[in-house]
């Protein structure tokens, strides 16, 4: 929470309120934090990441990837290099329907197509 960026500021009390109080809550936003509980994490993940991002961080995203393959975790991840929060760019959407699609075929069985040249 505390990479909101300052345009967003406006929202920092509904944060506060619906997810909790960094300063005052620490702890409780700990517990609840998935990269202080990588080693519980049983299933394949999927992350894909805006490298320009204003609100998640790549950091924040490299950081779990890191701990689930420290942790033999299966992880796969997707960094778009022209992406901010949410991916607009169609070619990029595309690229991470097909590799949803890849993913969600090898873990949970079923057919996918490829979409060559993506």
């Amino acid at each position: 929470m505390k990479s909101i960026p300052p345009y967003w500021k406006t929202y920092w009390a509904i944060f506060r309120k619906r997810i909790g109080d960094p300063d005052k809550e620490a702890e409780f936003l700990k517990s609840r934090s998935p990269y202080f509980h990588a080693d519980k994490i049983k299933i394949p993940l999927l992350i894909a990441q805006g490298a320009n991002d204003p609100r998640v961080n790549r950091e924040e995203s490299e950081q779990i990837v890191k701990a689930l393959r420290e942790r033999g975790k299966e992880v796969e991840y997707l960094l778009f290099e022209n992406e901010g929060h949410g991916l607009l760019i169609q070619e990029n959407r595309l690229k991470f329907f097909e590799s949803a699609e890849k993913f969600l075929a090898k873990h949970l069985g079923g057919r996918c197509e490829e979409i060559h040249g993506i």
